[in-house]
């Protein structure tokens, strides 16, 4: 008698394409796909994309990071734009206190 199939989700199935899995989990898969043409076929194919993706950007990997997408850069950028509220605040009470005194 065998074991029952155990149900392959697409988080394992993912795992598998990454080549994430333990020996164990990966025979579980490779089972599964022999039983199931379809999804092997589909599981074929994403292997081959991510490979095809993999060997397209390899030579970016070695390339350093533009200075304009430096984060450290991004941040202190955006913190010189934004409005400095107690500035503003600041001024309106002192227009008020210069006003009063005045009037």
């Amino acid at each position: 008698m065998t074991a029952p199939e155990r149900s392959i989700g697409e988080q394992e199935l993912n795992s598998y394409i990454d080549g994430q899995l333990d020996p164990e989990q990966r025979a579980v898969v490779e089972q599964h796909l022999a039983s199931h043409p379809d999804i092997a076929r589909r599981i074929a194919a994403d292997i081959a994309h991510r490979n095809a993706l993999r060997a397209a950007f390899a030579g970016h990997l070695t390339r350093p990071l533009p200075p304009e997408l430096n984060l450290h850069r991004l941040i202190e950028e955006r913190l010189q734009r934004r409005p400095v509220w107690w500035r503003i605040a600041a001024a309106v009470v002192l227009s008020l206190g210069v006003g009063r005194v005045g009037g």
